[in-house]
């Protein structure tokens, strides 16, 4: 699956819309992490499924089609997405994520979550917390970021510098 946030998007773009089909050319599903801006941007994935959360920055007319977070289930394994992980940890409070997240969201393998534009994969008692960076507005780092995440016997993520280049790898927390 295709992994993205944070696009930040006043309407259909022609070029970022060539940009992300060439990325998740190979993927059936594309999860959006919330920012998406304009309901316009989300015609860029064309065909494709869309899962997202709405983000701080959406407007309404997205906040009544789509949910603040969600969970769902792929091959056995089960994910929450949420766009940003402060309303779950609280602000600078991470000494009991994990605790936190399973009693908003349940036993999860993966949290997906945006809103830092911080591109990131963690692991912290047992689950892993993804952030796919932000697809044209990152402040951290020179370039875009994006994800994609194939399951497999496990879990595997790669976080994407656009238009495709594989930059970071998971890091474990104690």
């Amino acid at each position: 699956m295709g992994v993205i946030s944070d696009t930040h998007l006043h309407g259909y773009d022609e070029r970022c819309a060539g940009l992300f089909n060439k990325l998740f050319e190979d993927v059936d599903l594309v999860i959006h992490a919330g920012d998406v801006v304009s309901p316009c941007a989300l015609d860029m994935f064309g065909e494709k499924d869309v899962k997202m959360v709405c983000g701080n920055m959406d407007p309404l007319a997205l906040r009544k089609r789509y949910p603040e977070k969600m969970v769902f289930e792929l091959n056995a394994f089960r994910f929450a997405l949420v766009h940003d992980i402060n309303k779950i940890k609280g602000w600078g409070m991470s000494a009991n994520l994990a605790e936190n997240v399973r009693k908003i969201f349940g036993r999860i393998d993966c949290l997906i979550h945006g809103h830092t534009h911080d591109p990131a994969i963690i692991k912290n008692d047992g689950m892993i917390l993804f952030n796919p960076g932000s697809a044209t507005a990152n402040r951290y780092l020179p370039f875009n970021t994006a994800g994609i995440i194939d399951i497999k016997e496990g879990i595997e993520i790669n976080i994407l510098k656009i238009p495709g280049e594989a930059i970071l790898q998971p890091t474990e927390t104690p």
